[in-house]
């Protein structure tokens, strides 16, 4: 069923999205586009031949050939999107990143499903170290985007911050109270002080490079292991307190995320000379009407570009596709998310944190895309899972999956599985 699905889905964009652009100087986009969905297509095929009658290998299979489904959204944007002009380089966009990715979620998949590399402490004491200066690294070498140093030569800092992170929480958050430095602090042990003034450091390298979307990532991430973790309610009242007043500050006195708030209370008062596409893109969805169900087909001002190579790629969709597709795709990143909380009970206590991790990084990625895309939040940056433009960003997304879907096989004699608690 689920191959079936993904074919109507890949043709069915394929045949739409090339109908609805026309091309007078040349084939090679389109030869490009269709290579895409080949390589995609070999992929899908090879996840149905190595998959047996297990159930956890047939929830793997799934979720892959969603990301599938959504790679292929985020091809025929790209296609749709770009000029004439720029379509005779669609296949070095797409081509050259779509096999990089599928090398990487395999390799990734290897490693932890026949290996405990990942889990040497010599790693990830090294990874701790490293971390916090990759924030700093960026910002030396004055690659500036936006107003944010966003780049550690050809990679995403975003992208290579989170990959690294997530092992770090499962080092962190698997290890006894005494583990430290033998003792506690009253009822907090060590470890979870430890780990709260390594979140800091973070925290100050992502306020050096400017990047709002990764702290909000790290942030919430960081809080919900704490509050896992940490068995003292005092502790938590108290970081609860320190959370709430912090962002208070960042509100009123970082201009960077004062200015989406306003835009976001208030888009009709505060667009005009802060963000031209406050109130055409954001709101959008609050306008449907004008679009209809089946879109308009006929692309938004470049003015407010909202490509795919922005995180407004949801309302491209919305708006040149329709809404069906949009809430379609809202739909497979709903079904992705969940699957990224499923567990076996037998886990060892890393890994279940470290699968925990990488859950929670695509449900606050999906969750805040479409949370600033449908108008209940501000803009944040982040793009949609496998849609959005960003080879550095997928390529940890596809990695994150692998890990979970290598985690599941791993414990694939375990009878039950559970959503984690």
């Amino acid at each position: 069923m689920e191959f079936i699905f993904y074919n109507i889905i890949s043709i069915g964009l394929f045949c739409l999205t090339t109908n609805m652009v026309r091309y007078k100087d040349t084939h090679m986009p389109v030869v490009c586009y269709a290579a895409g969905i080949v390589i995609l297509e070999i992929a899908v095929v090879l996840i149905y031949c190595l998959t047996t009658k297990s159930d956890r290998k047939k929830l793997n299979r799934r979720a892959l050939v969603a990301v599938a489904v959504l790679i292929n959204c985020g091809m025929a944007v790209n296609y749709k999107s770009l000029d004439a002009s720029e379509k005779i380089s669609f296949g070095d966009m797409y081509i050259s990143d779509l096999i990089p990715m599928i090398i990487g979620g395999v390799t990734t998949y290897i490693v932890v499903r026949y290996t405990d590399i990942y889990k040497n402490r010599s790693l990830n004491i090294a990874g701790m170290i490293l971390l916090p200066l990759l924030p700093f690294i960026a910002r030396l070498t004055g690659r500036e985007i936006y107003g944010s140093y966003l780049y550690i030569g050809p990679f995403m800092v975003f992208a290579v911050v989170i990959f690294i992170y997530v092992f770090i929480a499962g080092y962190f958050m698997s290890q006894s109270e005494k583990s430290f430095f033998q003792g506690k602090v009253n009822r907090l042990s060590w470890e979870m002080l430890v780990f709260l003034g390594y979140n800091m450091l973070l925290f100050m390298g992502c306020v050096v490079i400017n990047e709002f979307g990764l702290l909000f990532i790290l942030a919430i991430t960081a809080s919900l292991l704490f509050f896992i973790r940490s068995k003292d309610t005092a502790a938590k009242l108290v970081y609860t307190g320190m959370c709430v007043a912090a962002a208070g500050i960042a509100a009123a006195c970082v201009p960077h995320i004062s200015t989406r708030i306003k835009i976001w209370l208030d888009p009709a008062a505060n667009a005009k000379g802060i963000e031209e596409q406050a109130e055409s893109v954001l709101y959008l969805f609050r306008h449907i009407k004008k679009i209809g169900w089946w879109g308009d087909r006929v692309s938004l001002s470049s003015a407010i570009y909202p490509t795919r190579t922005t995180d407004h790629v949801l309302i491209y969709i919305l708006n040149d596709y329709s809404i069906l597709l949009a809430l379609a795709v809202i739909l497979i990143c709903i079904a992705l998310v969940r699957y990224m909380f499923i567990l076996p009970k037998q886990a060892v206590a890393y890994d279940r944190y470290l699968s925990f991790a990488c859950g929670l990084v695509v449900c606050l990625i999906v969750g805040i895309n479409v949370a600033s895309e449908l108008g209940s939040f501000m803009t944040s940056g982040i793009g949609l899972p496998f849609v959005s433009e960003g080879s550095s960003t997928n390529m940890m997304l596809i990695m994150l999956v692998a890990i979970h879907a290598a985690l599941l096989n791993k414990y694939d004699n375990c009878k039950s599985s559970i959503i984690y608690e």
